[in-house]
């Protein structure tokens, strides 16, 4: 009787031991996959991927003192259907408007003004729609679905 209790005791064990394991792994696996799914690209590898990959570039033309910039970083483009249509659809590249170097030149050959501003790039780089201003992910998803369906972007 003794032994046949030792034994469930340490079925017992055993079976807390896999569960406790398994709980760790899934949590894990979670964590490891829970990074954001867009890349964004500085100006040079965003454009050379765009071309290779013939997709269209989101440019996210911002200065490091704009605090509607670092919102609109924060809520809409970490929101999760923002992220999904991104990476699905586009080539993502993050642009400093005062990095005195491409960046800076970019935002001057865009005519940009004020920020934040999104530009849209066909994948040969010709600039085909902007928008200035903070959108919250519902404005910004309504704005890319439209400029996707006009020019039939998957």
């Amino acid at each position: 009787m003794r032994s046949l209790l030792e034994m469930i005791q340490k079925s017992q064990k055993t079976y807390l031991l896999v569960l406790t394991l398994l709980v760790i792994l899934s949590f894990t696996n979670l964590i490891a996959n829970s990074g954001p799914l867009v890349t964004w690209y500085d100006v040079q590898s965003g454009f050379a991927n765009a071309r290779r990959l013939n997709r269209w570039v989101v440019a996210d033309i911002y200065t490091n003192w704009c605090g509607w910039c670092k919102r609109m970083e924060r809520e809409t483009f970490e929101d999760p259907t923002v992220e999904e249509m991104l990476s699905q659809s586009f080539v993502c590249i993050r642009v400093n408007a005062e990095d005195k170097g491409l960046g800076e030149r970019l935002a001057k050959d865009c005519q940009v003004t004020g920020f934040p501003t999104i530009v849209i790039f066909d994948p040969e780089g010709k600039p085909k729609a902007r928008h200035t201003g903070y959108l919250t992910a519902s404005q910004f998803m309504k704005v890319m679905s439209n400029f996707k369906q006009a020019n039939n972007i998957r």
